[in-house]
């Protein structure tokens, strides 16, 4: 039975994503032809569509093609995702029984995050959040806590592409997310949902690599009058699920 010719074009997709590896970075268009023994226009047009998804980039000074940014984040988050879950979630409830909020895992996908695990809080007023809702990245303490501490790289293409022409406001975001960097979690009042607070801090994994967001949200009249015994407790677990991810800090030597 011939193959069709979807199936022939992921095939050769894969064959030029293999052409690359840690030893070899950078090719040209002529090296990943010879290497996928394909045409050359053939090859141009992939990498071409390859370019509009980032899973390929190309340096402008050189011409030579790379993996992109995409294939990155795709990759940080098979390996995590296979026991992120795992882990975060008998530290996401301890958390949310002593705070007695929502808490919330989200992870990066494309210009957006999504929530991929939650355990919600036990007051009758909380704030509610759904597996799978996707948000902005530039809304809410989840969505900026991960742009705050995704590759500086990756943070300023996803900012060029929501502020291509509002740099005053880029500017603004950009010092906020410093500010978040320097402190070490996100807190927002009403920035999302009206009337609703979050906090949220960074998790990473063994490599040192952001892999996802834990918050805590509730009403913002709640979280207020609590949010020094809240962001301790949250940077606590943040820190526990680090670990079980593997991850260990910097300046702490390994036993």
């Amino acid at each position: 039975m011939p193959r069709s010719e979807g199936v022939q074009s992921i095939d050769r997709v894969a064959g030029i994503l293999d052409c690359f590896s840690a030893d070899v970075t950078d090719l040209t268009l002529g090296e990943i032809a010879e290497r996928t023994n394909l045409p050359k226009p053939t090859v141009y047009r992939l990498l071409s569509a390859m370019r509009k998804h980032r899973w390929i980039e190309q340096d402008e000074r050189t011409g030579m093609y790379r993996l992109g940014f995409r294939l990155v984040t795709l990759g940080a988050m098979v390996p995590g995702q296979m026991n992120l879950r795992q882990s975060a979630l008998p530290v996401m409830t301890r958390l949310a029984e002593s705070t007695k909020e929502t808490v919330n895992l989200n992870v990066i996908d494309g210009n957006e995050r999504v929530c991929v695990e939650l355990v919600e809080g036990s007051h009758a007023i909380r704030h509610f959040v759904k597996l799978g809702t996707r948000n902005s990245l530039i809304s809410g303490a989840s969505g900026k806590v991960l742009l705050a501490y995704m590759s500086p790289v990756r943070r300023d293409e996803i900012l060029r592409t929501i502020y291509a022409r509002d740099t005053l406001d880029m500017t603004h975001l950009q010092q906020e997310l410093e500010h978040i960097r320097q402190q070490g979690y996100a807190v927002t009042y009403g920035n999302r949902v009206p009337g609703a607070c979050g906090i949220s801090a960074p998790l990473f994994d063994r490599t040192g690599c952001l892999i996802a967001g834990l918050t805590v949200s509730g009403p913002i009249e709640r979280i207020r009058e609590r949010e020094a015994t809240i962001v301790a407790q949250l940077l606590e677990a943040a820190a526990e699920i680090s670990a079980r991810l593997g991850y260990i800090p910097v300046g702490v030597e390994r036993g």
